[in-house]
């Protein structure tokens, strides 16, 4: 174990390194802040994955989430960039139970994440409290790649947006 972390050390950037260091001197990894974020959850906002992969390996809880309910999944979402989402998707984040990933995703049109997603078994039919599904976002955000994606995974195309079907809506704003 002290070898694969001299390994990181060695071969990673500056924060891994330092991040690697203090891990090593017993920092605790599951600390929160006032937000109540974990520094994986900050580290996947950022889309450090170097950092990600020194939490991760040091033992952090991949699906920790802070007081509002974000997740280290949909932190790197949030982040922009797709080596971080694809990397803590291919470590096994819970992609069914992060309520708001897939639609995230959708919203930011970041398709290449929605595919990662729905292959990783993100229910396609899954609403956020409004009853938004991500393809009604998908609808709704012009996202054609996105929808026929979601489609293709069987998502509902009856569910209502607003006051309308999803059909209506895309008449509607032509």
């Amino acid at each position: 174990d002290q070898l694969a972390w001299r390994s990181l050390r060695q071969n990673r950037g500056g924060h891994a390194r330092i991040v690697a260091m203090l891990i090593e001197a017993g920092a605790q990894i599951e600390a929160r802040n006032q937000s109540g974020a974990t520094a994986l959850l900050q580290a996947a906002g950022r889309g450090s994955v170097d950092c990600m992969r020194a939490l991760l390996d040091a033992g952090a809880s991949i699906n920790a989430s802070d007081s509002a309910g974000r997740t280290p999944l949909i932190a790197a979402i949030g982040s922009g960039r797709y080596d971080a989402a694809k990397f803590i998707i291919d470590r096994k984040a819970d992609v069914a139970g992060s309520g708001g990933a897939l639609l995230g995703a959708v919203e930011n049109r970041q398709n290449d994440v929605v595919r990662l997603l729905v292959e990783a078994g993100a229910p396609v039919n899954a609403a956020d409290s409004e009853g938004r599904t991500p393809l009604a976002a998908a609808v709704a955000g012009w996202n054609l790649e996105a929808a026929k994606l979601l489609v293709e995974k069987k998502a509902d195309v009856n569910v209502r947006l607003g006051n309308s079907t999803l059909l209506m809506h895309a008449v509607e704003k032509q």
